[in-house]
Formats: C-alpha cells, sequence, structure tokens
C-alpha cells in the first residue's frame, strides 16, 4: 500500500520548530490542485521575505518525491509556480510540502538542553506528536492493510465478512463401571392383541419373576419354558405353549438392572499438568449406562469445553476427573482426541481472509476453494490442497483440521469448479516426546523457573505447527537460548508415534500400539519431518538443566 500520510517523530517536530525560530527555515504544506499551478507562501514579503527554497517534496503516482527547481517548479514573488509543460507534478489533491528560509531578525539564540526556549519547544512537541499518532492511527484504520481491530472488523464488512469467534473443543467422553448396577424389581401390565413378541420397557433384564394373565376368563399363572420365554428383554409366547385371552392385559414382574443415567451439563475434566490448571468440559445431553460385555458397562456422551480456544484439543486418555461424581460411575475417559477448539480469528488471518474473498467468487482455482474452507468456523489452520494426487485427473484431496463435517461438505460442493472431485480427511496425529537438556550460567539461582518457561516454549511451537508443517529444530533451539540465564541446548531428543492411518471424518483417529519412532536428535541438524497428512502434537515435554561447569 502507497501511503499518502507521514508522520513527524517528536525530534523531527523539535528541530523544525527551531529551525524556524533561531534559523529563519519552516516547512508548508500545501494541497495541490491541477487547476491551479501557482501558490504563495505564507510569510508576508514586507515582513520576512523568502530568501530560498531548498526543498519541495509530494506524490508523484502515488510514491513520495522530490520535485526540482526550474524543472518541475520556480520561485516568483514569494511564491511557488508549477511549470505547465513538466511530466512531473504531483499528483492531483496530494499534498506537497516546501521547505524554505527566509531573513531572520529574531534575538532567540539559546536552545540547549534546559533552556527556556528549549523546555517550551519541547513540551509543545511532545502534544503535537501525540496528534501526529493519533491523526496517523485514524488514517491507518482507512485501510485493510493496517486497520486493526474494531477498525479492521469495519473496514472486511463492506466485503460481508466477520472475524470468526472462538471455537470450543469437542468430542466424546465414556463413563464407566467395572460392576453390574443394581437389581430392582419392576412390573409392566401388557395388553395381549395375538402378538408373538413383547418387549419389557427396562432394560437389560435380568429374569422374569412372574407372569399372570386370564385364561379362558380365569386368572392364570403362565410358565417359562412352557409357555413362553425370555428373549432380548422380550416376551416371546412360544407355539405350544397356553397363551393369555385375546383383548386382555397380563402383568409382568421382572428383575432388570438399575439405570445410571449422566445427565447433561456434568463436568469432567483433565489432570493438573506441571504449570498448567485443568481443563473442563461439560456434557451436551443425557446418556445412560449400556452393558457392553461381562461386567462392563459404559455412556458415550459428547462434551463441550467450558472455556473457547485451542487449549481444548487435547489428546487421548487425558479426561480422567469427575469434579462432582456422578452416583454409579466408577470413571471417566476419552479414547480419542478432543478437537475444534479455536481462538478469535486475529488481524493478520483476517486480512489475509478478506484479501482473497473476491477470488471465491471466480472459483475454479485451488486458491478460491482454500479460502472457502478457511472461512468455516472451528477450522484452526489453513487447510491442505492437493491437486491430482497420484496422477489421477479431475480430483483434488484437501485436508482439514477441524470444523463441521456438513458444513465442509457444503462449502466444497458449492465451491469446487465443475468436473472437479474433492476427497478430504482429517490430518493424522504425529505425537512427540521431546527431552531437552539446556546448560545454565552459574548466576542462575531459579532453576526451576528456567525449566517452566522452556517446557512453555517447546509446548507452545510444537502446537503452532500447522498441517504438513515440519519440525525445525534450529527454530526451537533459538528460542530456548533467548531464555534469559540459558547459555547452551546441549542436546535435544525427539521421540514421535504416528498413527496408523488417517482418523474419520468427523472423529478422532486411534493410535495404535505399534509406534513408529523417530530417530533420536542428538545434534541441532536434524529436523522432524511431517508429511502433508500429519500434524505434530506435543505430548511429552521434559527439561533439565545443568550448570556450566
Amino acid at each position: 500500500m502507497n501511503r499518502m500520510y507521514f508522520r513527524k517523530n517528536y525530534n523531527e517536530i523539535v528541530n523544525s520548530i527551531l529551525e524556524h525560530m533561531i534559523k529563519g527555515v519552516t516547512k508548508e504544506k500545501h494541497t495541490f490542485r491541477r487547476s491551479r499551478l501557482r501558490y504563495e507562501f505564507e510569510c508576508r514579503p514586507e515582513y520576512r521575505p523568502v530568501k530560498e527554497v531548498t526543498l519541495v517534496e509530494g506524490f508523484l503516482r502515488a510514491n513520495r518525491h522530490v520535485f526540482k527547481e526550474g524543472h518541475d517548479y520556480i520561485v516568483k514573488d514569494n511564491a511557488l509556480e508549477w511549470l505547465s509543460d513538466s511530466s512531473e507534478i504531483p499528483d492531483d489533491k496530494s499534498i506537497f510540502e516546501a521547505t524554505y528560509s527566509f531573513e531572520s531578525n529574531s534575538r532567540l539564540s539559546d536552545i540547549n538542553v534546559g533552556s527556556v526556549l528549549r523546555t517550551l519547544v519541547e513540551s509543545v512537541s511532545r502534544e503535537i506528536e501525540f496528534v501526529y499518532e493519533e491523526m496517523e492511527n485514524v488514517y491507518d484504520s482507512g485501510f485493510i492493510d493496517t486497520a486493526k481491530g474494531d477498525a479492521l472488523d469495519l473496514v472486511v464488512s463492506i466485503l460481508g465478512i466477520k472475524r470468526k469467534e472462538p471455537t470450543r473443543a469437542s468430542g466424546p467422553v465414556i463413563f464407566l463401571r467395572d460392576t453390574p448396577p443394581p437389581e430392582i424389581t419392576n412390573s409392566d401390565v401388557i395388553l395381549f392383541d395375538g402378538r408373538e413378541k413383547y418387549e419389557l420397557k427396562l432394560k437389560p433384564v435380568i429374569k422374569v419373576l412372574s407372569l399372570i394373565g386370564y385364561l379362558k376368563g380365569d386368572k392364570h399363572t403362565f410358565l417359562q419354558g412352557k409357555d413362553y420365554s425370555l428373549d432380548s428383554d422380550s416376551i416371546h409366547w412360544l407355539e405350544e405353549g397356553e397363551k393369555p385371552d385375546l383383548k386382555k392385559e397380563f402383568t409382568v414382574e421382572y428383575g432388570s438392572f438399575q439405570t445410571i443415567k449422566i445427565p447433561k451439563s456434568t463436568i469432567v475434566s483433565t489432570l493438573p499438568q506441571r504449570n498448567e490448571t485443568e481443563l473442563l468440559f461439560q456434557t451436551t445431553h443425557d446418556c445412560a449406562l449400556q452393558k457392553v460385555g461381562e461386567g462392563k458397562w459404559e455412556g458415550e456422551a459428547e462434551i463441550l469445553s467450558v472455556i473457547p480456544g485451542p487449549q481444548g484439543n487435547i489428546l487421548p486418555g487425558t479426561i480422567k476427573v469427575m469434579p462432582t461424581p456422578v452416583e454409579g460411575i466408577d470413571k471417566v475417559i476419552n479414547r480419542s482426541n478432543l478437537a475444534g477448539g479455536a481462538g478469535q480469528e486475529d488481524d493478520v488471518s483476517l486480512r489475509t481472509r478478506a484479501k482473497k474473498i473476491l477470488d471465491v467468487k471466480g472459483k475454479a482455482t485451488l486458491e478460491s476453494l482454500r479460502t472457502a474452507l478457511e472461512g468455516i468456523e472451528g477450522i484452526q489452520t489453513t487447510p491442505v490442497l492437493i491437486d491430482m494426487p497420484e496422477g489421477v485427473q479431475g480430483v483434488v484431496r484437501a485436508i482439514i483440521d477441524g470444523g463441521d463435517e456438513k458444513e465442509i461438505e457444503k462449502v466444497i460442493e458449492e465451491t469446487r469448479a465443475a468436473g472437479i472431485k474433492v476427497e478430504y480427511s482429517r490430518p493424522k496425529m504425529v505425537l512427540l516426546d521431546i527431552n531437552i537438556v539446556l546448560v545454565v550460567s552459574k548466576e542462575v539461582e531459579d532453576i526451576q523457573k528456567i525449566v517452566s518457561t522452556s517446557e512453555i516454549i517447546a509446548r507452545s511451537f510444537v502446537s503452532s505447527l500447522s498441517i504438513g508443517e515440519s519440525l525445525i529444530v534450529n527454530q526451537l533451539v533459538s528460542l530456548l537460548l533467548e531464555t534469559s540465564g540459558v547459555i547452551d541446548v546441549r542436546t535435544l531428543t525427539i521421540n514421535s508415534i504416528r498413527e496408523a492411518s488417517a482418523s474419520t471424518i468427523g472423529g478422532a483417529g486411534q493410535i495404535t500400539s505399534s509406534a513408529e519412532k523417530a530417530a533420536v536428535l542428538e545434534s541441532q541438524q536434524e529436523n522432524m519431518v511431517i508429511m502433508d497428512d500429519e500434524r505434530p502434537y506435543p505430548r511429552d515435554i521434559q527439561v533439565k538443566v545443568v550448570r556450566k561447569a
């Protein structure tokens, strides 16, 4: 962006005022109009005639330019006249600045630091600098390249774009019980209408205690195994046995397991880690325990992070706590990762998306598809698009992290070019365990602070990597060396565990037990290569500190 406004700093303002007062040098600003070539100077010739014009600056074809006397302009009768036949005159309606000197009759001469004159000038200049700063902010707020915060929101709203709000991580969690729930006795009254099978209300059914109905107008107790059988929580009337009178009710007393419900908004959390607090999640709907095997009872519910943001994106097995225990539940765990949490869209991302929004209208390009996908709520990183994988014509492969599945499908269908098929999947996880040994100076007292700071730096660095972005060891080492007191990184070892296959759409892939171990990085020259369909996640960060010998 070519700027038409330039801010003066404090020293420039002070020097300009002092030059004007002591040396008889001043600068005047004028707005150029093509219809007007003559511009009179503000100083009156009868008092202080112009001695010499030393500099004329302005904008020529939207760029800063210094104009030449005699070639672009002349000074005549206390005025500046632009030459009509010159090809280099200021842009219409732009501002040009003329610096000139005049005969000074001022007797002021003491401009040393601390003098009355300089103190007064510096006081006024400080306020003028503040005005320049405010004017610059106002100017910058009108352009997409320089606007920030609320001002940028207003600029991009012209294109119908809104800043993405922070989103909450979500995913499934499992509630478990290792022993069967308590047994209870139930009684169902059922109208016999000739069907062979009648489902009981409370499940799972353990046993039938009695079944009494009417047979030929009299009350009759029907026998299990002779008249009926218990089949998949239902009463199944046997063909060879007795059956109740038609249109008459029969009563079934049976034993079943107590229903253990996990209510909506139940809170679960992670264990607090070193230097971190626990993360809270809450269930989005009611669920109940179901028998999944001999002595095993489970209930699955969707959970949502209490606080929006990327910190809610966690790995499998991280959720282990119920701050307020639910009666009948022994433990809780997440068997897949939770994803979809993202912070509020920053100015850089919003600015970039707004610049590319017009490309979406044209469609038919990978860039337009990428821009449209970036606009989906919950998309955490820029989607990776691979054109025609494995030489297949007319196919685009998309690796997308976060976002709602249905919304992704809708955007792809609306944006893809005719005849192009888009296949998308979630990125495979690469879990990284990093062991770091730092060398610190002898003067360092708070070793624990260096350990904590370095752990945060390493975890934040890995978390910032996008899909397909490899871990460059030297970049991490440089960040670690910026920590006060650290003088060297003695060793940096990285182990990785990669997924065997891509995760399914809308959920997270499971980590296989056969882990692929990366080579130990004894020097800072080896990097962790991440493939196009992978994304690195920090798992365990261990930092040790030794003092310089």
